[in-house]
């Protein structure tokens, strides 16, 4: 939430961009600070968002194979999902999907979610990656519900039906979408609708951050404040699916009919890799057709059960044997993830989300209150690792840590000039006996501002202060004109 002295400030510069700030920095200026005033309008109205309960854990590479073959089970059992995606911005490119959560709901308002992290899972030859496409087969077969927060806006067909236009003339305030100010063409975006479905904030402040980082502890060695940053882009990205059950069950307890959007689909495919771009950073799930152009992309293919597809396609087997787990009182013996602190910020004018179902002419029951065994597919029988491969994940690996060891103590300059080339950098810090590691400079250019920053990783730790104060003015517009008038007075002098 803003101090009262930052908000009238934030308003103020939105009344008074200046005329020299154009094109698509003025349009994105614009969108920056009407956020942070949406945010702050929020929540200053509305108690912060309350999960029903709900169990988290992380799939990727450290994932052990029997923690999968449990998801499996659970997820044989459920008929119902939610599903959403966090992912990176590319500079002139698209956004790159880098997270799927996945809720598993099951009775009695509890769940399942699972942050799946896309860029540490393990190679598509491994036991656990054949898991998790399998995990995605019994999502994706005829029986099941998925929802997603997608293209098809059917919020705004609820909320229409629930909230027809009152007259002045009547005491109640009416919050039809006309008088909300919503257009007739306006999306619903989830944290608003968390905020007048269900009165509260749904925090959307994390929404450009890096979700490529490795959020699980036991992916890398982290200190105490990377954990606290992880915990916090893990309880964001759990929020969207958990604030979206809430509103299905809201939705539900007021008798709306949802419209499943591929009944007819037989054949789906389901690719890791598109993400449609939107202006505020909200991420749309996409399940497409595949097309030649895609055969290069890591991907599932999976096929809806039925009688006139493919009998060589390969089915679930729900009946098949397979170990048997206690799900008596809700208890799971699934590795958890430790307690997340709520997150604090937003992401506003998402799509709303689609629902997709099936012909469910034969559900799978659930009944928490005995104990009983779940059936999927007979234990995968485990593909070992060729020399070359095991070598490839353990120099990666190496490399991974070699970066973290070189960049833990650092120096940051910020907006440097763009003609200071990595070269130049690094002969001007040897000029002034600043002891870098010579595999730990690197640049980077803010998609916000295009600005460019530079990262220098510092081999003594006990200098770094030293070095800050004595780099401080080092790489700015102003220090490349000194060097160049510096050189050019040389180069008159010994001639």
């Amino acid at each position: 939430m803003l101090s009262e002295h930052e908000y009238n400030k934030t308003v103020w510069q939105l009344k008074h961009m200046p005329s020299d700030i154009t094109g698509k920095y003025r349009k994105n200026l614009r969108s920056t600070l009407k956020h942070k005033i949406h945010e702050h309008d929020l929540s200053s109205a509305y108690p912060p968002f309350e999960p029903l309960p709900y169990i988290p854990y992380f799939v990727n590479r450290t994932t052990p194979e029997q923690t999968l073959h449990q998801l499996i089970q659970v997820a044989t059992t459920s008929t119902e999902f939610t599903l959403d995606t966090e992912s990176v911005n590319i500079y002139r490119t698209t956004n790159k999907p880098v997270l799927i959560q996945l809720q598993i709901l099951l009775p009695h308002n509890l769940s399942l979610v699972n942050v799946i992290e896309m860029c540490h899972l393990p190679p598509e030859n491994h036991i656990c990656f054949k898991l998790l496409k399998q995990l995605f087969q019994i999502v994706f077969s005829k029986e099941k519900q998925v929802y997603i927060w997608g293209s098809t806006d059917q919020f705004k067909t609820y909320w229409n039906q629930q909230h027809i236009h009152k007259s002045n003339e009547e005491n109640d305030i009416c919050i039809c979408e006309s008088c909300l100010g919503k257009q007739p063409s306006e999306t619903w975006s989830l944290q608003d609708s968390v905020a007048l479905e269900l009165h509260e904030y749904l925090s959307k402040v994390l929404t450009n951050q890096s979700f490529d980082i490795g959020l699980d502890p036991n992916l890398q060695h982290m200190n105490s404040s990377e954990k606290n940053h992880r915990q916090q882009l893990t309880t964001y990205a759990l929020y969207d699916c958990l604030s979206m059950q809430r509103i299905i069950i809201s939705m539900k307890n007021n008798k709306f009919k949802f419209i499943s959007s591929n009944e007819n689909t037989r054949s789906v495919y389901f690719e890791l890799s598109p993400i449609i771009s939107i202006d505020d950073g909200d991420d749309i799930f996409s399940i497409e057709q595949p097309t030649v152009h895609q055969s290069n992309k890591r991907k599932f293919y999976f096929t809806n059960h039925d009688n006139s597809t493919n009998k060589n396609s390969s089915e679930i087997e729900t009946n098949a044997p397979s170990t048997e787990i206690s799900i008596n009182n809700s208890q799971f013996s699934l590795t958890k993830i430790d307690s997340i602190p709520s997150s604090t910020y937003a992401r506003t004018n998402s799509p709303d989300w689609n629902f997709t179902s099936s012909n469910n002419n034969n559900p799978i029951t659930f009944d928490p209150s005995s104990e009983q065994s779940i059936s999927t597919h007979p234990p995968q029988v485990h593909t070992e690792l060729t020399p070359e491969q095991k070598k490839k994940i353990h120099n990666k690996t190496c490399t991974l840590r070699q970066r973290q060891r070189c960049y833990k103590h650092e120096l940051i300059f910020k907006n440097i000039d763009r003609r200071f080339t990595i070269r130049k950098i690094k002969n001007i810090l040897r000029q002034h006996n600043i002891s870098f590691d010579a595999n730990a400079v690197n640049t980077s250019i803010s998609r916000k501002t295009n600005k460019k920053q530079l990262y220098v990783g510092i081999r003594e730790p006990s200098l770094l202060e030293d070095y800050k104060a004595q780099t401080k003015h080092f790489f700015t517009t102003k220090h490349y004109h000194r060097l160049q008038q510096h050189r050019h007075n040389s180069y008159r002098n010994r001639h």
